[in-house]
This record gives structure tokens, C-alpha cells and sequence, in this order.
């Protein structure tokens, strides 16, 4: 299973446009009868549309204003249920020409970014998804912090989830490790950020969980809409090649 990001030109002809490198991750195809996350971006609206081989399967919105963007997604917000008929709002953020790492965490991403060969583009992105950059975040299960870490999890990493440095060095790591795992394949290391790397080896690809096929989808819009690099007409149409197995 492997993933590719591109935009319209490139797509068109084959190419990928963005580092795979860069995004934390070596794997990409040109399978045409996947299924794609199309993202149309204009100056109103984004329409995110999931598409198989010959029909449209689903679409969403994405409505633009001052105050940022609101995705309007199908699916349960429920941890672990599969897949349901009910709807889902998800937060998609300013919309800018790169990622939007507020200032006071800019020198601890680009630490990390090196560190652990991440992208900031990647670690803002997963940040950005977990807790909208707010370091006293708290999850229903108990997740912490701006990398929303588990209490175990925290432990296991030999950091403090409540100190907000501690905390994002603790998901960097986290995921590079995910990265490792499963050979640089940025969508299974994105579940298994969210849904445990136990399922994702159990389903040998993105779990039949509603919240983590949505949670690595964002994750990856978000990195097709934030990344700067093409031109603006290029950016207009970002593809996200979805291989993960069954509906979402």
C-alpha cells in the first residue's frame, strides 16, 4: 500500500510533486483504480470528493471564510465504531502557503524536524489535527497536550505530556517510530499514531475504524493544502491517493 500527493499538472502526467522525503515517508503509485481525495481549491469553497474507478463515491465541502475553513465530513465521531451514516464537522484550519507552527514552537519543530526526519509541514499538520496547538488539551480518553499523548504512551516515551516541549518531542518521536515500523508508509504510521500500531498490523492497512480513516485523511489534506510549493493554478487541484482498504 503506498500513497502519493500531487497536484493537477503533475497528477495528469504521473508525477508526484511532493518530496516523499520531506513528508516523512518513500512510497508512492499511480494505481489508477484506487480511490482519490480530491481537493478543488477556490477562493469560497474546497468540494472534497472520495472517487473510485468510475463513479463519484461521496463529496464533501470544505467552506472558506476569514476565520478559517469547516469541513464537512460523513461518519461518526466515535472512537473505535465502524463505519455509521451519521455526520462529522472537522476544523480544517487557515488556509495558508505553509504550515502555521505559532511562533513560540517554530525553533522546537525545526529541532525535531531534523531530528527525527519530519517534515515541520508533517508535524504541524498531525499537531494541528490532534489539538489545534493547544498545549492543555485534554481527549475524553485522556490523551494530553498538543501531540495528544496517552498517559502510557507518555511514559513509554520518557516524557512529561503536560510540558508542551516535552509533549511535541514525544509525538515526533512517536511517529517516526510509526514511520519505521511500517517502512515509511506515512498513512499506516498516521493510524497507527491514532488508532494503535497493533490494529494497523491486524488489518495490515488503515483499520475499518470511521475516526482514524478520517483522521489520516485530514492529516493529508491538510498537507496537500498547506504545503508551499507549485504554483497557485498547480495548487488548485491536490490529489490524495487513498489506499486504505474497504468504504470510508
Amino acid at each position: 500500500m503506498k500513497s502519493i500527493l500531487s497536484t493537477s499538472n503533475a497528477w495528469r502526467q504521473g508525477k508526484g510533486l511532493y518530496s516523499t522525503k520531506v513528508l516523512g515517508g518513500s512510497r508512492y503509485s499511480q494505481d489508477k483504480n484506487r480511490k482519490q481525495f480530491v481537493v478543488f481549491c477556490g477562493h469560497v469553497s474546497i468540494i472534497f470528493a472520495l472517487f473510485n474507478s468510475t463513479q463519484i463515491a461521496r463529496a464533501d465541502v470544505l467552506e472558506i471564510d476569514a476565520s478559517g475553513a469547516r469541513w464537512i465530513a460523513g461518519g461518526p465521531k466515535i472512537a473505535d465504531r465502524p463505519f455509521g451514516p451519521i455526520t462529522v464537522s472537522v476544523e480544517a484550519g487557515r488556509l495558508a502557503n505553509g504550515a502555521s507552527i505559532p511562533a513560540e514552537y517554530i525553533e522546537t519543530v525545526a529541532t525535531l524536524s531534523e531530528r527525527y526526519d519530519i517534515s515541520p509541514a508533517l508535524i504541524e499538520a498531525l499537531v494541528w489535527q490532534e489539538s489545534r496547538w493547544r498545549e492543555n488539551a485534554v481527549s475524553p480518553k485522556g490523551a494530553r497536550g498538543l501531540a495528544q499523548l496517552m498517559p502510557a504512551t507518555a511514559r513509554y516515551l520518557g516524557v512529561d505530556p503536560d510540558d508542551p516541549i516535552q509533549n511535541l518531542e514525544g509525538g515526533a518521536r512517536y511517529l517516526r517510530e510509526q514511520l519505521d515500523r511500517f517502512d515509511g508508509n506515512l498513512e499506516w504510521a498516521l493510524a497507527a499514531y491514532n488508532a494503535g500500531p497493533g490494529r494497523v498490523e491486524r488489518a495490515q492497512g488503515i483499520p475499518r475504524i470511521r475516526e482514524t480513516r478520517i483522521y489520516v485523511a485530514s492529516i493529508m489534506a491538510r498537507l496537500a493544502l498547506t504545503r508551499n510549493q507549485g504554483t497557485a493554478k498547480e495548487r488548485a487541484l491536490a490529489v490524495y491517493d487513498y489506499s486504505g482498504n474497504g468504504e470510508i
